[in-house]
């Protein structure tokens, strides 16, 4: 996919990475994993892609969630190196991001009724 966006697009866009707690991201993939559910991502990455066919213990849940957490942010870092208009958007923390990103598409508006929208919970769970 990041190919063929960069071969799209290349460096026109402002490309937004959205991040937030690794640790807190490789939880709720952990949670997440079923060995029912074999659409999900953990198990298409650890059977399908690391060609992994046992069950999977909670240790072992945490550290194929964590190297998968790794290898995404890699990719995506690895794709964003020559970007020029990249934002890394901490969505604990959204404000600078949010200026930045107004900023740079000269976005005309109320930036702060922008700000104040994050901290509203639509599916709080």
């Amino acid at each position: 996919m990041l190919g063929s966006l960069d071969k799209f697009y290349g460096d026109n866009p402002i490309y937004v990475h959205i991040r937030r707690d690794t640790d807190q991201v490789v939880q709720s993939f952990t949670k997440r994993y079923s060995i029912r559910n074999i659409g999900g991502i953990m198990h298409g990455f650890g059977h399908g892609i690391l060609q992994q066919p046992k069950k999977y213990k909670k240790i072992d849940l945490t550290k194929l969630a964590e190297m998968y957490v790794d290898v995404v942010t890699n990719n995506i870092e690895s794709f964003l190196k020559d970007k020029t208009k990249v934002v890394r958007f901490d969505i604990t923390d959204p404000e600078d991001s949010i200026r930045k990103i107004w900023e740079m598409a000269g976005i005309e508006g109320d930036v702060q009724k922008a700000i104040d929208e994050w901290s509203v919970k639509y599916n709080h769970s």
